[in-house]
């Protein structure tokens, strides 16, 4: 598939970004804000024919809506779709729904669309999915916790640490593991890091954080 560059990939991205669907006055907006809506309606059906001779029904349009064609899939479509299966899976308590977040997992490559970090649309896109993968992970950190695979347990909270290094439970959570395994000094070094967090936020320590430190001293 040759896909060009331009306007014609940042289209793709928007559709794709937005879960494979999202209303033709939308993307106009995205990519010609503040442009007449007829003069954006004329280059959006320029850039679709264009794409379209280039690619093939990468993007099919519909009466006011965009959507990727029936072949056209992405990680971050197939990522979504198993992560809301899992999570429903969760809420249920069904034995699945630790494996099955594992299946999303593989699925995601990081934060969605390096190369855009400030379009509004895949912020907010980009933010969605992170929060998915934490669920995921902290789901799967409390299903290792419990099978009293602690090692398991603080390697996932060690990678949600990585996508969200400001939010100081996970910190808090491995150090309790690492304790109970008798890694004093590892269990101590999680602690610090989670104090650095807390004081980077000009925020002071919980008192669960107290009783800890207490306890790694």
């Amino acid at each position: 598939m040759d896909v060009p560059g331009g306007q014609g990939r940042q289209l793709i991205k928007l559709v794709a970004a937005a879960g494979g669907r999202l209303t033709a006055d939308a993307v106009m907006e995205s990519l010609w804000p503040e442009t007449e809506p007829d003069l954006s309606a004329n280059r959006l059906r320029t850039v679709l024919n264009r794409l379209r001779e280039s690619a093939g029904d990468v993007v099919i349009r519909e009466p006011g809506l965009l959507r990727l064609g029936p072949d056209t899939r992405t990680d971050t479509m197939t990522f979504e779709q198993h992560a809301r299966r899992a999570l429903a899976l969760a809420a249920q308590r069904s034995r699945e729904a630790v494996s099955s977040a594992r299946a999303a997992l593989a699925h995601y490559r990081g934060d969605l669309l390096p190369d855009d970090p400030y379009e509004p649309w895949a912020v907010a896109a980009r933010e969605r999915l992170r929060r998915h993968a934490l669920a995921l992970l902290d789901l799967c950190a409390a299903s290792a916790a419990s099978a009293g695979d602690l090692d398991e347990a603080v390697r996932c909270l060690e990678r949600a640490i990585e996508m969200a290094p400001d939010e100081e439970e996970r910190y808090l959570g491995a150090a309790r593991h690492l304790l109970t395994q008798g890694r004093r000094g590892a269990a101590r070094a999680m602690v610090a890091r989670a104090r650095r967090v807390l004081s980077e936020l000009g925020l002071s320590a919980p008192a669960s954080m107290l009783e800890l430190e207490q306890q790694v001293r």
